[in-house]
Formats: C-alpha cells, sequence, structure tokens
C-alpha cells in the first residue's frame, strides 16, 4: 500500500493544468493512483494522465 507516501514540499504553478506522470513499469497501478490522487486533491492538477513503458504480468 503507498496510501500517504507522497507529500507536496513546494506548491508549482501547475493548478489548473494538465500532468503526465511516467512510470517505468506498471504493476497495480497503485503508485500511480496515489501520485495522481495527491496531486488533484491538492489542487495542483486539473488532470493527470499517465503514460508507461512496460507492464508486468
Amino acid at each position: 500500500m503507498v496510501r500517504g507516501v507522497f507529500r507536496i514540499s513546494k506548491r508549482g504553478s501547475l493548478s489548473g493544468r494538465t500532468v503526465l506522470l511516467l512510470d517505468d513499469v506498471f504493476r497495480s497501478g497503485a503508485t500511480l493512483s496515489e501520485a495522481a490522487r495527491v496531486l488533484k486533491n491538492q489542487g495542483l492538477a486539473e488532470e493527470v494522465r499517465v503514460a508507461v513503458v512496460a507492464k508486468m504480468e
């Protein structure tokens, strides 16, 4: 479980913008989901999109 592992240390100027999260290997999606949740809940991203290089089966 990764809930609570991400924190925003400085607020940037991403408010109202779309953020792209990049991940090298997608496993369960928990890390990307938590990162996206924090960005959206903190008002740092209007929308979060995800790109991955590989998916574990």
